[in-house]
């Protein structure tokens, strides 16, 4: 039994690719989060109360990890779209107080110490043009500011930075896949090298 960690950059396809590898291999599946709260919604468009932002999905974060534990220790892989090393990517990368970033390196050293980490993490890149696309298409009720995509292009290239200082990350691009097609899901699955629990 595995926690299987897919992680990357804002409308990069990644819950879309765990919900259906999850029904492709009958895995437990976890979101980072079904529903943002209105209040998130507005810190997040108006860019205000970065703090409390980052403490709620931190906390979002750490609930999902112990509910990945909890399906493991009852004998099912997971697959989630959520995982410490990535929420310090959004965290640190976009922090421009340095009491806050204080508060928030220190949470980040408690995960590092505490937290496990995933048994395979799959880290998604895609080139500017296929990101543009995916960020249209999802259309996200906090994602309205004229600076999101731009934030989005930011935590793209921070991503692939954490991807090359940490080679257990196993790459991919989505650049050549339509999650939507069983077929391009069953490629996915096979280079990605997820096995099913039976």
């Amino acid at each position: 039994m595995s926690i299987i960690a897919i992680i990357g950059p804002p409308a990069i396809g990644k819950t879309l690719l765990c919900s259906r590898i999850s029904a492709y291999l009958d895995l437990a599946l976890i979101h980072e989060s079904e529903e943002l709260p209105s209040r998130i919604i507005d810190n997040i468009n108006r860019d205000l109360n970065f703090l409390e932002t980052q403490v709620w999905f931190h906390n979002q974060m750490v609930h999902n990890i112990e509910n990945a534990l909890n399906i493991v220790q009852g004998g099912e892989s997971v697959i989630m779209d959520t995982y410490w090393g990535s929420l310090e990517i959004y965290t640190i990368s976009e922090c421009l107080d340095e009491f806050h970033l204080k508060i928030l390196l220190e949470l980040s050293a408690y995960n590092r110490r505490f937290l496990p980490q995933p048994d395979l993490i799959i880290g998604l890149t895609c080139d500017e043009q296929k990101l543009a696309s995916f960020f249209e298409v999802r259309g996200a009720n906090y994602e309205k500011s004229p600076k999101a995509f731009r934030r989005a292009l930011k935590l793209k290239d921070e991503h692939e930075r954490f991807y090359l200082e940490n080679p257990d990350i196993k790459v991919i691009s989505t650049d050549n896949y339509d999650f939507n097609k069983d077929e391009d899901i069953i490629a996915f699955v096979n280079r990605a090298g997820i096995i099913a629990d039976r």
